[in-house]
This record gives structure tokens, sequence and C-alpha cells, in this order.
């Protein structure tokens, strides 16, 4: 018979072992970054930044709130969210956020570069919409593209779309994860597998591009 603690600490540390090892890939990739593309925009290296210090709050007050569970309330099972939980969720939010705008930005420069938007426009603006809405959400709840004539411009946006697919793939399967997990075994951690790795694949898949 499963130990009573497999649904609730043992969901947890598995989340933070599998949490740890993409923040630690992310922040390789964004060594290699700066060290690569000395001379990409501020605006870039900026939300690159950003986005890194942003997930390094997310995991520094995930193993917070992991020392309050297992070893400042050691033996007393711990299932309420405490209020690091809520600023690591938080700081998760914001960097998926920062994220899903920096793609919009880099796809709404392309296509506006070749002086239109055509249908492109409808997604750009889809995109901003569902990030806004997912940033209001994710506050509450704590308190796409024309090919062009040219070659390169095809490469470049069939590179991102490439991607984009990538990216919306893993995060929509996390994010599908954590929602079913969380309806479906109630009480539980069973949802942090989806939910604490999320953001990470958000900050490796810009740094992959």
């Amino acid at each position: 018979m499963p130990s009573p603690l497999d649904s609730t600490y043992g969901a947890w540390f598995v989340s933070l072992f599998i949490e740890t090892i993409l923040y630690g890939m992310g922040a390789l990739q964004a060594w290699i970054y700066f060290t690569g593309r000395p001379t990409d925009a501020i605006s870039v290296k900026s939300t690159v930044l950003l986005v890194l210090a942003l997930e390094t709050i997310q995991v520094t007050f995930f193993f917070r709130s992991s020392y309050f569970r297992f070893v400042e309330r050691f033996g007393i099972l711990q299932t309420d969210l405490i209020w690091a939980d809520s600023l690591q969720l938080l700081a998760a939010y914001l960097s998926a956020f920062a994220v899903q705008i920096y793609f919009a930005s880099r796809i709404d420069k392309l296509t506006k570069a070749r002086g239109k938007f055509g249908l492109s426009a409808i997604g750009l603006y889809t995109i901003f919409l569902l990030a806004f809405v997912q940033i209001v959400a994710g506050i509450t709840q704590t308190i796409r593209t024309q090919k062009g004539e040219i070659k390169k411009t095809n490469y470049m946006v069939d590179m991102l779309i490439y991607d984009a697919i990538n990216r919306g793939s893993l995060t929509a399967v996390s994010s599908c994860l954590t929602m079913v997990l969380f309806l479906a075994l109630p009480d539980t951690f069973w949802f942090f597998l989806g939910l604490a790795p999320s953001s990470k694949l958000y900050m490796n898949s810009m740094l992959a591009t």
C-alpha cells in the first residue's frame, strides 16, 4: 500500500527535482547566450536577465517552502500553501508572461519590417490577449505568421513557427497536466508535477532561440 506521503511530499519532492534540473539547464543556456552574443540588443539582453532573475526567485522560494515543510515542520504534514509558495508562483507567472511578450514582439518586428500584418495580426493580438489574461489570473491566484518573399525572412519566420509549436506543445501539455491532476486528485500535490516545471520550459524555449 502506498505511503500517504506519496501524493503530497513525494510529489512535491519529485517536482522540485525536475524543476531544479530545468533551472540548471536555463542558467547554462543564459551563460552561453551572454558569452556568445555580446552584440545583441539591450532589450533582448534585458529580457534574458529579467527571466533568469524571476526564475532564480521562483526556485529560491520553492526551496524555502521545501525547507519549511521538510525541516521546520518535520513530522507534521503541511498541505496548505504558505507565503513562499505565493511568491514562487507569482515569479513563475511573471516569467512566463515576459517570455510570451518576447516571442510576440519578435514576430511583430518581423511582420512590421515587411510593411504589413496580414493574418498574422490576429495571431499577435491573440498572443497578447492570452498573455494578459494569464498574468491577471496568476496575480489573482497569488493575493503566430505570414511568410515573406525574402528567403532569409522565410527562414526566420519558419524557425519562429517551429519554436512556437514546440514551445506551445510543451507548455500546453504542462498546463493540461496541472489542470487534470488538480481536478482529479484534490488535496494532493500531484498537480505540482505540471505546475513547477512550466515556467522553466518557457525560459528554456526562449533561450534556445
